[in-house]
C-alpha cells in the first residue's frame, strides 16, 4: 500500500502543471536573491528598504515574502510566525515555479523548527525535496542538509545517521558549492568519530584543509579542535595536546570548551599535573548539557590521575547520568520521527484527494488493470507449472534449513570473538594501569611486567584456531571476502589479520597487541595504507558493507 501510494503520489506532482523555468520577476528582487546566500544582511537591509507597494502583481509580493524570510532566517532574526512564508508558498504553488515554491517549503519548515516543532519542519522538508526540480541540486542540497540537522539534534551513539549528510554533500558536489560541502563534511567527519576513527580522521582532515583554502577561520579551528578530541580517543595525547593548544589559540571561535577539556586531560596522561590543575581552573562550568557531559568526564579523569577517588566517582557519576537523560531524549526524538512519516503519508493521500476526477479515475482504471492482469498471470502459472513449484518450495525449504544451521554457527563463534573483544578491551585497560603503577613505582621489576604483558598477548595472537575462525566467519557471513582479498597476494599475511580484526570491531589499541603494532596510532596508519591498496574510499570497514 505504502509503495502505492508513493506511486500515486509521483504520477501526481508530474499531472501538476509546475515547470522548472522562471516567471519574469521584478529586477530589484532578482538583484536582492543573487546576494542573499552569501551577504544576508546587506540582501536584508536592501529588501527592508524597498518600497513594498512599488511591487506589482501577486508574484513579485510572493517572490518579496520569500526573500525577507529567507534573509531574516540567515540573519538569526526570530521570526514569531509562518505568515509571511505562508504568502509564498500559496501564490507558488498557483503560479507553478518549482523552484521559488521548492524554496519557500525549505524555509517553511525552517521557520517551525525554530518555533520548536521538528515534526512538521520535517514534514515540509521532504515536501521540498519532492517538489524540486532534478537538476535543482542547491535546492534539493538544502533540503536533505535540514533534514540531516534534525537528525543529529536528536543524536546518540546507539543511533548514527549521516545518510542524508552524504546525500547533501553529494548534491553539492554537483552544483559545486563550496560552502555547504564544508559544511556537510564537517558534520560527516564528528559523526564518524563515533564509530569510525579512520573516516573521522579522514572527513575532518579534508574539512581543515578546505578551510584553510577558503580562509574559513570558524571551521578551520572548530577542526582542529575535533581533531584533538579525536586523537586523544585514539590515545595519541601528544598529538591531541598539540591540536588543543592550536585550537586554544583562537578560543573566541570554537563552539564549546571541548579543546579546553582534552588539554587538561592530555597534560594529565602526560604526567603534567600542574598545568593540567591550571587549565581546570580557567574554566567555568558550562550551561549546555552535551557540554556538561565533556566537563564532567574532564574532571572525573583529572581526579583519577591525581588519585582524588571521591572527586573521580563523583563526576563520573554525574557524566553518566547526564548521559542518560541525553539518550532518553533521543529516543523521544526517534518517535516524533515516526509521527512526522505518518503525518507525511497522510498529507500525501489529501494531496491524492484533492485532484481532478478524471486523473483519479485513471489511476484507479490503470491500477485495476494491473491487478487483473496480474491475477491472470498467476492463475496461467500455477496451472502450468505447479508441479515445478512443489519441488521448489522443497528444495527451499531444505535451504533454508541449511542456512539456519550455518548461521546458528556462525552465531556461536561470533559470540564467542565478540566475548573475545571485550576480554582484550579489559586487558588493555589493565595493561595501561599497571603500566601507571610501573612508571610510579620501582618496586616493581621492568622485565617480570613486559614477561607477564607479552605471556598474555601471546596467548591469543599466537593461538593459529584463532585466526582460522576469524576468516572462517568472515568468508561465511560476507560472501568469502577473506579468501578473495587473499587470492589477490598484495597483502602480508599480518595485513589480513587487520582486515579480520576490523571485520569483528576491534579498537585499534586491540589490533596494535594482537597484531604487533606499537600503538593505535600505528594501526591507524597501516590501515590507511591497507585501504589504499585494496582501493578503497574511505576505510577498511567498506570491505564489510552488504
Amino acid at each position: 500500500m505504502k509503495n502505492l501510494l508513493s506511486y500515486i503520489v509521483c504520477l501526481l506532482l508530474i499531472a501538476m502543471t509546475f515547470s522548472c523555468g522562471e516567471t519574469h520577476y521584478d529586477s530589484r528582487l532578482t538583484a536582492i536573491d543573487s546576494i542573499i546566500e552569501d551577504r544576508p544582511d546587506s540582501a536584508l537591509v536592501e529588501l527592508r528598504a524597498l518600497d513594498y507597494e512599488s511591487l506589482s502583481g501577486s508574484d513579485n509580493r510572493a517572490y518579496y515574502a520569500l526573500l525577507l524570510t529567507q534573509g531574516r532566517y540567515k540573519c538569526y532574526d526570530s521570526i514569531p510566525s509562518t505568515d509571511t512564508i505562508e504568502i509564498a508558498v500559496a501564490q507558488f504553488t498557483s503560479n507553478g515555479d518549482r523552484e521559488k515554491l521548492t524554496r519557500s517549503l525549505i524555509f517553511k519548515g525552517a521557520v517551525l523548527e525554530g518555533l520548536g516543532n521538528p515534526t512538521a519542519a520535517m514534514l515540509l522538508y521532504k515536501q521540498a525535496e519532492e517538489t524540486a526540480c532534478p537538476t535543482d541540486y542547491y535546492n534539493l542540497g538544502y533540503a536533505n542538509l535540514r533534514i540531516a540537522e534534525l537528525y543529529n539534534n536528536a543524536i546518540s551513539v546507539d543511533s548514527i545517521d549521516f545518510s542524508k549528510y552524504k546525500i547533501a554533500l553529494d548534491y553539492f558536489n554537483k552544483c559545486h558549492n563550496a560552502k555547504y560541502q564544508l559544511v556537510c563534511n564537517s558534520a560527516i567527519g564528528v559523526l564518524y568519530r563515533y564509530i569510525d576513527d579512520d573516516s573521522a580522521f579522514l572527513y575532518l582532515n579534508k574539512t581543515k584543509e578546505m578551510a584553510k583554502q577558503m580562509q574559513n577561520d570558524y571551521y578551520f579551528y572548530n577542526t582542529v579542535s575535533k581533531l584533538a578530541q579525536l586523537f586523544y580517543k585514539m590515545g595519541c595525547y601528544e598529538d591531541a595536546l598539540s591540536f588543543a593548544v592550536e585550537a586554544m589559540s583562537h578560543h573566541e571561535l570554537l563552539d564549546d570548551d571541548c579543546s579546553v577539556y582534552v588539554a587538561i586531560d592530555a597534560y594529565a596522561k602526560l604526567g603534567q599535573i600542574d598545568s593540567a590543575k591550571v587549565l581546570k581552573d580557567m574554566i567555568v562550568e558550562p550551561h549546555d548539557r552535551r557540554d556538561k557531559v565533556a566537563y564532567y568526564s574532564c574532571l572525573s579523569e583529572l581526579g583519577s590521575v591525581e588519585g582524588n577517588s571521591s572527586i573521580c566517582n563523583l563526576y563520573a557519576l554525574k557524566a553518566s547520568e547526564l548521559s542518560g537523560e541525553l539518550l532518553i531524549e533521543s529516543l523521544q526524538s526517534q518517535l516524533k520521527r515516526a509521527e512526522a512519516d505518518y503525518n507525511k503519508q497522510s498529507v500525501a493521500l489529501q494531496l491524492a484527494e484533492a485532484h481532478s476526477d478524471n486523473v483519479i479515475l485513471c489511476l484507479l482504471l490503470a491500477v485495476a488493470i494491473i491487478i487483473i492482469l496480474s491475477v491472470s498471470i498467476i492463475v496461467v502459472v500455477n496451472r502450468l507449472k505447479i508441479k515445478s513449484q512443489e519441488n521448489m518450495i522443497h528444495s527451499l525449504r531444505i535451504d533454508l534449513q541449511n542456512l539456519l544451521e550455518i548461521k546458528s554457527e556462525i552465531d556461536d563463534k561470533s559470540n564467542y570473538i565478540v566475548s573475545l573483544n571485550r576480554k582484550i578491551e579489559s586487558l588493555i585497560s589493565a595493561i595501561k594501569d599497571l603500566t601507571t603503577k610501573k612508571n610510579r613505582s620501582s618496586k616493581i621489576e621492568n622485565a617480570s611486567f613486559d614477561k607477564i604483558k607479552e605471556e598474555l598477548i601471546t596467548s591469543i595472537s599466537s593461538n593459529e584456531d584463532f585466526w582460522i575462525s576469524l576468516k572462517d566467519i568472515l568468508n561465511r557471513k560476507y560472501n568469502g571476502v577473506i579468501s578473495r582479498i587473499e587470492r589477490e597476494n598484495i597483502l602480508s599475511s599480518s595485513d589480513i589479520k587487520i582486515i579480520c580484526l576490523v571485520g569483528f570491531g576491534f579498537s585499534n589499541a586491540s589490533i596494535a597487541m594482537l597484531a604487533d603494532y606499537s600503538n593505535a596510532h600505528s594501526v591507524s596508519n597501516r590501515k590507511r595504507v591497507i585501504a589504499e591498496k585494496l582501493h578503497l574510499k574511505e576505510s577498511l570497514s567498506e570491505i564489510f558493507e552488504i
